[in-house]
């Protein structure tokens, strides 16, 4: 993870320069190297007034933007990709890139590339065609780091492309949308829940493919979504808008378990993996659990997934769902769940929701890396269980 913002004005030396630039000259949003600084304020409907003054770092990795349904985060993606043009007399935005303006520019030349929940493909050409005219109109196509051939193997199309777009499903789609939004070359892509018509093994396999783009092409997303389990996937630094305004902005790994209760989600906990090793008779991989920080790396820990990573991923984060773990004290490797882990109980917690006060949580190391179990209380006292003590962790493939 990155070093921690405290605020929505502290990041870097770049954001330092922005916020005293919008001090002493008002400037409403300002993009200067890979650091967006957002500032807009217009009524959006007779119910919703958008006043947003927020920094988006992204040269310190994927930015996540959540919020209830109707707070306005769809309107600021819009607003800073230039394709808000309906209300942009209410709007008082200015834009920087590399020394640009850019809040001038036609959204074609903007920066800034979104991409919709919904695909908008044109229905009368085949996904290849749709892709072609992307390549052929686009004026950043020039400055795309990879080859089609990569996009298509990577977004798993290949067997799409003579078909019309009209034929696909939903989750096709947005396959073939966040392949165009590739091709089409801007450094930067705004994803307004790009993946919400996709099973669950699917999603993650993009989302994982997003930080490695990321990583190796610096590419730079902003990822909208209302699944905290997405977020905690794929982003770095979180900012949650509520009716309209920031109301929280700092690292994924600190505010994401504290929205999980507010916001009534699933406690969930992630795990960093590594190593892969395809088990293609069983449609299984088996993964080797990263070694957290002080830890040395354990070759026995392994985690086994449901599937085959078609994107030749060397590392990957899984979500496991706290109601999922099972603990004992007792190696138990006659059960049929497939993954066991030895653990040490670090801390426990009565859940503080009043209709889930008969649970406990209990927070293990597992190698350096913490997970979350969530049990009952009769459970808890039935094992006698307490802090340091060794448990064994059981749970299904992931």
């Amino acid at each position: 993870m990155n070093t921690p913002i405290e605020n929505s004005h502290i990041s870097s030396n770049d954001d330092l320069h922005i916020k005293d630039q919008r001090t002493l000259k008002q400037a409403d949003v300002s993009l200067q190297a890979t650091s967006l600084q957002a500032y807009t304020q217009k009524s959006v409907s007779p119910y919703l007034s958008l006043d947003i003054d927020v920094i988006l770092p992204l040269s310190q990795g994927i930015v996540g933007i959540f919020g209830d349904s109707g707070a306005g985060k769809s309107t600021l993606l819009r607003t800073i990709a230039g394709v808000d043009t309906g209300l942009k007399k209410q709007i008082e935005y200015k834009a920087h890139w590399q020394d640009q303006r850019i809040d001038k520019l036609p959204a074609d030349q903007n920066p800034c590339l979104l991409q919709t929940q919904q695909a908008q493909l044109f229905p009368n050409l085949t996904v290849l065609a749709n892709l072609t005219f992307v390549i052929k109109h686009s004026s950043w196509t020039s400055s795309c780091p990879f080859s089609f051939e990569q996009v298509i193997d990577w977004c798993g199309i290949q067997h799409l492309l003579n078909q019309t777009s009209t034929s696909l499903s939903g989750g096709e789609q947005q396959r073939v949308n966040l392949a165009r939004s590739l091709l089409c070359g801007k450094p930067i892509i705004l994803l307004d829940e790009p993946f919400s018509a996709l099973d669950w093994n699917t999603r993650t396999e993009l989302l994982s493919l997003l930080v490695q783009l990321q990583q190796n092409y610096q590419l730079y997303f902003v990822i909208v979504s209302h699944s905290l389990k997405e977020l905690a996937l794929t982003t770095d630094n979180l900012i949650v808008i509520k009716n309209g305004k920031v109301s929280q902005v700092g690292v994924s790994e600190i505010l994401i378990p504290k929205l999980t209760t507010t916001s009534n989600q699933t406690v969930f906990s992630k795990l960093e993996l590594s190593a892969p090793t395809p088990l293609p008779q069983h449609h299984l991989t088996q993964w080797q659990l990263t070694n957290g920080p002080n830890s040395e790396q354990d070759n026995t820990l392994v985690i086994y997934c449901k599937g085959l990573e078609q994107n030749q991923l060397t590392h990957k984060t899984i979500i496991i769902d706290a109601n999922r773990i099972s603990l004992s004290k007792q190696a138990n490797l006659s059960s049929s769940m497939l993954n066991h882990l030895p653990s040490q109980v670090t801390d426990i917690n009565i859940i503080d929701i009043q209709h889930l006060q008969h649970l406990v949580l209990v927070s293990l190391d597992i190698n350096g890396q913490t997970l979350l179990a969530e049990i009952s209380q009769l459970s808890l006292e039935k094992m006698n269980l307490a802090v340091g003590d060794d448990v064994f962790v059981q749970f299904k493939a992931v």
